[in-house]
């Protein structure tokens, strides 16, 4: 008998995500309003954090939960509380009541972010690459970093939700790994990014 709260709907989109300050990046198989599940082989703890996200309902989702059950090729994951930005407006969800109800909602900032294109050349025995960077000194492999497959570029902030958005020098790394998970020396740039926005005018009137 299934006693989940929800009905999961079958999906596969790529999702970053997040557990003890490590970011990941996997599959997602299945979601509902209450949790989901990832397609990982990688050795969690049941009551683990997590954050993860990705587009749910047709908007950018914002998800913090907990890892309910893990088994060798899966993780279970429990919802806590969702946030969906769209235009201007932010919803919030809690899961933790005993409804699925708004919580919150509020007038957020959303201003607009020039995009940047991080390229690099294909390694012939890479599996997936991995995406460092640092902005407080030399990049390295205790670095923050995504994992990318079947991509030799990525946008930048859009496509990596949980680069900072600031502005300054960052140093970038990218690295190829194997299928059996080796992992190759880190090609680097130092780059000059922005991704601040400017305070937006104020007292915006019309005199005659």
């Amino acid at each position: 008998m299934d006693k989940r709260r929800y009905p999961r709907r079958v999906c596969f989109v790529y999702v970053d995500y997040a557990v003890g300050g490590r970011w990941y990046h996997d599959a997602v198989s299945n979601v509902s309003p209450g949790g989901a599940c990832i397609r990982t082989k990688r050795k969690f703890q049941p009551g683990d954090e997590i954050s993860l996200g990705f587009s749910l309902l047709g908007l950018r989702a914002h998800i913090q939960g907990r890892i309910a059950w893990t088994d060798p090729r899966s993780i279970g994951l429990e919802f806590i509380s969702i946030s969906a930005d769209e235009k201007r407006i932010r919803d919030v969800f809690d899961f933790r009541g005993k409804d699925v109800i708004s919580t919150e909602k509020e007038i957020v900032e959303m201003g607009k972010i020039s995009k940047r294109t991080i390229r690099w050349e294909p390694s012939t025995d890479a599996a997936k690459y991995r995406l460092y960077w640092s902005t407080e000194g030399p990049v390295g492999y205790e670095s923050d970093f995504v994992e990318l497959e079947n991509k030799t570029q990525v946008i930048l902030p859009d496509e990596v939700p949980v680069f900072p958005k600031i502005a300054g020098n960052v140093d970038l790394g990218i690295t190829a790994v194997s299928a059996a998970g080796n992992e190759s020396d880190i090609t680097i740039a130092r780059v000059n990014l922005d991704f601040t926005i400017p305070e937006a005018p104020k007292d915006l009137r019309v005199e005659d």
